[in-house]
């Protein structure tokens, strides 16, 4: 097996085919998940840069596979963590960071991965062949499109590589994967705060910050309290509609 790193390890198993969803937008409902998903998502990221900073990073993981297990186990901490802060329960996706998606970085096609859900005695099967519509047909579209936007990322340095003719295995090479997937999680989390920021303004009712962006681009999204009373929007307006009918 070919080992194509997850974006977390912990990630719920994707769904087969005849289960997917539809393509769908997400709703403010869906808001307490998504920010659960962007701070998720920023921790993966700075746990990367933390790792990318130490010196013997490459005797400490030997292989993308222990760099994708030691991500998992600190965000693992993470989400506990934030449960135990929040009385024991959590709006986010449960202490996976995104389905189990990756990219093929030996082969010049540099394809989409899916990993299928672990057999009965708990391994791994090999990864398959995957598309953005597939995800697009797991998630509501702000989690689809930074996931996307993310492998992205990962395959277009990969074409790169073959382009150039530099030797494809070099992303095998913990610290060579690390700077990349740092760059990964910026692009996704560039994304996913945009999506954020994008329904809660056009669908929820929010007013917006002062200040848009915060430094780098990245957009300025509600806080958890604004998220809190942004999510019942709708249902709060197809309540006043009810009572407005009514009279």
């Amino acid at each position: 097996m070919i080992f194509v790193f997850l974006l977390a390890l912990l990630a719920p198993a994707p769904r087969g085919p005849d289960t997917v969803n539809p393509l769908h937008d997400c709703e403010c409902k869906d808001l307490p998940r998504l920010f659960e998903e962007l701070m998720e998502q920023e921790k993966l990221r700075d746990t990367c840069q933390e790792y990318l900073k130490k010196p013997k990073i490459n005797e400490e993981l030997l292989t993308i596979k222990e760099v994708s297990e030691a991500l998992s186990y600190r965000l693992n901490q993470f989400v506990s963590s934030r449960r135990g802060a929040q009385g024991g329960s959590s709006s986010g996706s449960g202490g996976g960071a995104a389905p189990a998606f990756g990219t093929d970085f030996l082969h010049e096609g540099c394809g989409l991965f899916k990993y299928p859900p672990k057999d009965a005695d708990g391994n791994q099967p090999d990864p398959v062949p995957s598309s953005p519509d597939e995800v697009r047909a797991q998630e509501c579209s702000a989690i689809s499109e930074y996931l996307i936007d993310h492998e992205k990322y990962h395959q277009d340095r990969c074409k790169e590589r073959f382009k150039k003719g530099g030797d494809p295995l070099s992303i095998l090479i913990p610290s060579n994967y690390l700077k990349e997937d740092c760059a990964a999680y910026d692009t996704g989390i560039k994304r996913l705060r945009a999506e954020i920021a994008k329904l809660s303004r056009e669908k929820c009712g929010w007013q917006g910050s002062t200040k848009k962006y915060k430094q780098g681009g990245f957009a300025v999204v509600p806080t958890p309290d604004q998220i809190d009373k942004l999510k019942d929007t709708v249902k709060q307006q197809a309540n006043a509609l009810k009572k407005g009918a009514a009279k």
